[in-house]
């Protein structure tokens, strides 16, 4: 009986230990799962109104900033705080707005209710070059279609910027603006931008598209 009681507790001694060994050896994966599982920082959208009207239009950056989460982050320049409130105020002062008004005059460009804008840059270590999209929207697609032709003609007229490098999407009552002073137009990130975006919008139904350089 002795040497019976001696094995058993040999066994015994023996499946615990082993299943004290397996259940180690789970330890290590199960943290692994957890740490692929960690979301990426949104795309930060930062909103402007300049009327309390609501438009009936759905808000498509945050979408469209989540297609491009894999390809694109927050530009860096956001975490200064100075930079974003000096831009937010030149937006709120209408200053891109007013000069688009003046130089192809067209008033609508100032009658936008509100404005959506991110800031994006590569996403890829030490990334060179930001891009920004807007998102206006107006309070009828009137409004939003007179300035888009208003744009097309822009190659005729005398305007202020030295530099362009414009991506303007009409839809509705909304336009989209993808711009980069770091890239121009037919570089690739303002290009996937824009097929991320086009591709959005093409299942709602029309839209108008002009690249300006």
């Amino acid at each position: 009986m002795k040497q019976i009681g001696s094995i058993l507790f040999s066994v015994l001694t023996f499946c615990s230990c082993k299943s004290a060994n397996n259940q180690n050896k789970l330890i290590p994966e199960q943290l692994i799962v957890q740490n692929d599982s960690v979301a990426e920082t949104p795309i930060k959208v930062f909103t402007v109104l300049f009327d309390s009207i609501q438009t009936d239009a759905v808000e498509q950056l945050a979408l469209l900033n989540e297609s491009l989460s894999s390809l694109y982050k927050n530009a860096d320049a956001i975490a200064d705080e100075a930079y974003v409130t000096r831009g937010l105020n030149n937006y709120k002062a209408k200053r891109f707005a007013g000069t688009l008004a003046q130089d192809f005059d067209n008033s609508d460009f100032t009658k936008a209710t509100r404005l959506n804008v991110s800031f994006l840059t590569k996403n890829e270590e030490n990334p060179k070059g930001n891009i920004k999209v807007e998102e206006w929207f107006f309070k009828d697609e009137n409004s939003a279609k007179s300035c888009f032709q208003s744009l097309q003609n822009y190659r005729e007229r005398e305007i202020h910027f030295k530099f362009i490098s414009w991506i303007w999407v009409q839809q509705d009552n909304k336009l989209f603006l993808i711009f980069s002073t770091d890239f121009v137009v037919d570089s690739k990130p303002m290009q996937t931008i824009k097929q991320h975006l086009i591709g959005m919008l093409k299942k709602q139904g029309e839209y108008n598209l002009i690249e300006m350089d």
